[in-house]
């Protein structure tokens, strides 16, 4: 299996998410100041890291110089799917301009006239990327006229704003392309000018994922991010700037059957940081639930041999409805296992989660 890892980002997909970041309140200054609120990033080297995202960000938002409602109407969420209208009319063509070793900063072609054929099936894709589902068959619907499309976006569980909005865009495809095409070009053309300040964060990028890749590519990015490819195909490692906390996965399917993804330059230390965070509240949590003096002197009790709810209640001087009550807290934390024998349910330490607790605690406590 063959891995690419790109020492560019594409720049049309970056200016898509950096304008729909805007448009929707979530630009970096606004993710920085919910991360600062949520953990703790006190780290010099970090914060600087996001110095050029935001100066990149502001320089192209800013320059774009587009009507506000425009770019409210084109890249604003919508639903609970958190499409765009952007997204919607660009999903199949943005993902086209994939950064090349020759010609990175590729643009966008001029819009040409599409067939009404084509037109109403790369639609229909789009849409079933965003609304399909295996479960109701619509991802093998077969769409064969605009009366079939209108007719399955009104079966869309979404509100009637929504297939409203969805029909419109087919019916004006044409005119809203002319609008948007030219606004990403700008972004774009932006973008480009400031690319350089962010050179550092890209250069770090391929640096860590060429080594990563070097050797069993496959078996570390699955481990290493958490999910599922297939060794059959081509991976395409791909920088996100703008979606610096995010991974994007794209699976392609033409001539050779490849994946993107698009992994942000900050991914991996926003995880370690959401990681470590997560396991510093679960210790606490853990700590407040054993400060209980009989929930530690149930766990006493039964760290060698199991016991029943009423000999637990006898030996301890508890009702059973207290035991219970314990009971359900330290099974949800995993520290007890139940075991049913003749009819009765016995409680065990479960010993292995007890000691994986421990080490966790050690490892936040004493070790650098």
């Amino acid at each position: 299996m063959k891995v690419a890892v790109y020492s560019q980002p594409n720049i049309l997909f970056e200016c898509l998410e950096l304008l729909c970041r805007y448009a929707n309140n979530e630009d970096t200054r606004a993710v920085l100041r919910g991360l600062q609120d949520k953990y703790r990033l006190d780290t010099p080297e970090l914060l600087q890291a996001f110095e050029p995202i935001i100066e990149l960000g502001e320089y192209v938002y800013n320059g774009v110089n587009a009507d506000e409602e425009r770019l409210a109407f084109f890249f604003r969420s919508q639903g609970h799917e958190k499409w765009c209208c952007a997204r919607i009319l660009l999903h199949s063509s943005l993902h086209a301009y994939m950064p090349h070793p020759e010609a990175p900063d590729a643009d966008f072609k001029p819009l040409v006239p599409m067939p009404k054929e084509q037109r109403l099936q790369q639609y229909t894709g789009h849409l079933k990327h965003w609304f399909a589902s295996e479960a109701d068959g619509s991802a093998d619907l077969v769409v064969q006229n605009d009366a079939d499309l209108i007719n399955w976006i009104d079966s869309f569980d979404v509100d009637v704003q929504e297939k409203w909005l969805l029909s419109l865009l087919y019916q004006n495809y044409d005119a809203y392309m002319q609008e948007l095409l030219p606004i990403l070009n700008r972004a774009a053309s932006l973008y480009r000018e400031k690319l350089d300040i962010v050179s550092p964060l890209l250069e770090g990028f391929e640096a860590r994922y060429r080594e990563l890749v070097a050797s069993k590519p496959i078996e570390r990015l699955n481990s290493k991010l958490q999910i599922k490819l297939l060794d059959d195909k081509q991976v395409h490692i791909v920088p996100q700037v703008i979606g610096f906390n995010m991974v994007t996965y794209l699976s392609h399917t033409g001539t050779a059957e490849a994946e993107t993804l698009y992994i942000g330059v900050l991914f991996e230390t926003l995880e370690e940081i959401a990681r470590q965070s997560v396991s510093d509240e679960e210790i606490c949590r853990t700590l407040k639930m054993l400060s209980d003096p009989s929930k530690f002197a149930i766990l006493k009790y039964i760290r060698r041999q199991p016991a029943y709810g009423s000999e637990l209640a006898e030996q301890l001087g508890l009702s059973t409805a207290t035991i219970s009550h314990h009971m359900n807290a330290l099974i949800q934390q995993g520290f007890v296992q139940i075991e049913k024998q003749a009819n009765r349910i016995y409680y065990r330490m479960n010993r292995e989660a007890v000691e994986k607790y421990l080490d966790l605690l050690q490892t936040s406590l004493l070790q650098n």
